[in-house]
């Protein structure tokens, strides 16, 4: 029987098949004496019914079942002969008579003709991951910073951490509440207190007594003190300058032995979580490489059961979802998509099966091509190193 391949894009084609109107009549032939066979009809015995009776009664029946035998065995010998791989089940668009030949045309969603090469020749570009001194020495003055030394000081400025006790006389629905809060530590910069409390404090002295008023405006946001009167009355009690400690005191805080052995610990424990991040890095890296380099359009029906199932997942953490995030799960679908069924591919290709293909043929693929890791120096430029 003939057909015709028309290829509608990378994963698209339609199959036409061209079955002769006398095939047809020989297999409804055949099956309407299969029929007779066993048929049990009144006024005759089984398998006695007359033959125009039988084409009569199961003609119809007959013809419909071998259309649609004939068209599921010749489409699939025809996409055998042409090694044709399906990435979902055929849609039979059409069958139609046209003079003596039956017309059929089928949907098909095909893996795309990929050759995909020597991989040693698919670069893959990561950021140097590697832990370095300047790198390890800012983290630990980061930390020496969050473990400060705090030193008595005179006065509030906008650095001091400061123990204040005070009262406060608050008009609330026409009556006045009066409420007391003792040993309040506080940095300026929390903004706590209202910029102007905040100004009047500044560079106030330890053991200074001083009463402040304010009155908060109408479109403040707590709506218990929308244009409320307050009087605050302050007792600064203590003031202290907070300043780093040095590495070697850090050490001793956390009960290391010496700035070296602390050294040798925190850079052992981020070089650890680099590396996690960087084989996280690695993956995606990989995926987005091998999408670019065998760049090919898949399925709309494939993208939309993946947009589906997206769309199902962040409806559960989105009350609404808008146009963009709308955007970014087509994109992401259409992502996951390619990334699949390159990953069926290649390995059918290298022969690997089994549970987490995808990771199986990651970790094959990372074993093959080139891994670039890049440096980037103060002037933004950037080295290429294995």
């Amino acid at each position: 029987m003939e057909y015709k391949i028309e290829r509608l894009g990378d994963c698209e084609l339609l199959l036409h098949i061209y079955i002769p109107k006398e095939v047809v009549d020989q297999k409804v032939d055949s099956k309407l004496r299969s029929y007779q066979r066993t048929a049990k009809l009144p006024g005759f015995r089984k398998g006695k019914a007359p033959m125009d009776i039988i084409y009569r009664k199961y003609y119809d029946t007959a013809l419909q079942e071998v259309i649609t035998e004939l068209i599921e065995s010749t489409s699939r010998d025809i996409i055998a002969k042409e090694n044709l791989r399906l990435l979902t089940r055929g849609e039979l668009l059409e069958s139609k008579w046209h003079d003596t030949t039956l017309v059929s045309t089928i949907k098909l969603e095909v893996f795309p003709q990929i050759e995909f090469g020597d991989y040693g020749e698919l670069e893959v570009r990561i950021p140097d991951f590697k832990l370095k001194d300047d790198e390890l020495t800012a983290i630990l003055e980061r930390l020496c910073q969050l473990h400060p030394r705090y030193t008595p000081h005179t006065h509030i400025t906008e650095h001091t951490v400061q123990t204040v006790s005070f009262t406060i006389n608050l008009r609330w629905r026409g009556l006045w509440r009066t409420f007391r809060v003792d040993d309040f530590m506080f940095f300026i910069d929390e903004k706590f207190f209202p910029n102007p409390i905040n100004t009047e404090l500044l560079n106030k002295k330890v053991g200074t007594t001083l009463e402040l008023k304010h009155e908060y405006p109408l479109d403040y946001e707590d709506p218990d003190l929308k244009g409320e009167q307050v009087e605050y009355k302050f007792r600064i009690e203590n003031v202290e300058l907070p300043s780093p400690i040095t590495v070697r005191e850090l050490a001793s805080t956390l009960g290391f032995k010496s700035e070296q052995s602390l050294r040798k610990t925190l850079r052992s424990i981020l070089q650890q979580y680099r590396e996690t991040k960087r084989h996280t890095v690695l993956k995606y890296k990989l995926l987005e490489t091998l999408r670019q380099t065998y760049a090919f359009e898949p399925p709309p029906r494939i993208v939309e059961a993946y947009e589906k199932a997206l769309l199902e997942h962040y409806r559960e953490q989105h009350d609404v979802l808008d146009h963009n995030l709308r955007t970014t799960i087509k994109k992401l679908a259409h992502m996951q998509a390619q990334e699949d069924i390159l990953i069926q591919l290649i390995a059918a290709k290298e022969g690997l099966h089994g549970k987490e293909l995808t990771q199986k043929v990651i970790d094959f693929l990372l074993d093959k091509v080139k891994i670039i890791e890049e440096t980037e120096h103060k002037g933004g430029n950037k080295d290429a190193s294995r």
